[in-house]
């Protein structure tokens, strides 16, 4: 087991969200564990192969972000990153532009850091 830094563990979050602008979706699937989910702003629950599938069609394309007030804290092998910010993506060709809070949840595996958990939803 390695230890990580927060800010170490920001970067991956900020790592995701990058291979995700670029549609570097080997990248994104090595980032998620074989378990991970995403959960939404709608609602909708999608593991990683309807994540990648979804990309792969270019139906939800990130094409930009900006994000703030960031925070993680460690849990031993577990971790957690909170954060805000701005998003502008595309679904179905239309662009959208979206404040928005996430949550991250890491967990150390034998092959390193790995996303099983990332939720979106819209700031008040």
């Amino acid at each position: 087991m390695h230890m990580i830094s927060e800010s170490n563990l920001i970067d991956l979050t900020r790592k995701k969200f990058e291979t995700w602008e670029s549609l570097n979706l080997d990248q994104l699937a090595e980032i998620f564990d074989e378990h991970g989910l995403m959960f939404d702003v709608d609602g909708k629950i999608e593991n990683k192969s309807q994540l990648i599938e979804k990309m792969r069609k270019e139906n939800c394309l990130l094409k930009e972000f900006n994000f703030q007030n960031t925070i993680a804290r460690i849990y031993g092998t577990s971790a957690v990153v909170h954060g805000e910010g701005e998003f502008k993506f595309t679904i179905a060709g239309k662009l959208h532009s979206s404040n928005l809070n996430f949550l991250d949840v890491w967990i150390e595996r034998e092959n390193g850091w790995k996303l099983v958990s990332t939720h979106y939803n819209q700031s008040a």
